[in-house]
């Protein structure tokens, strides 16, 4: 772990599998934003993580698109917990 331009950096094997970033310490909270973790996975397959999603009783928040990042979607799990699958 590290800390890096106000942001918490898990490294493992030369890989950076988290990374929390800080957030309006200084500012007094907006109670129209909840606070919430951004999860991104990092899949071999974002058609074939999606499928399964659905499969599990998720649903597609965001269907899957071209991004700046690469292919990626936004799922929701059954609970309402939203997560990026992601393919570079």
């Amino acid at each position: 772990m590290e800390y890096e331009n106000d942001e918490v950096i898990v490294r493992e094997a030369g890989r950076k599998p988290a990374v929390v970033h800080g957030g309006a310490v200084e500012q007094a909270p907006d109670p129209r934003v909840r606070p919430r973790w951004y999860v991104h996975f990092r899949v071999p397959d974002v058609t074939a993580a999606v499928a399964a999603a659905r499969a599990a009783g998720g649903t597609v928040a965001l269907a899957p698109a071209a991004s700046a990042t690469g292919h990626q979607a936004i799922l929701r799990d059954p609970d309402g917990g939203l997560f990026t699958v992601t393919t570079v």
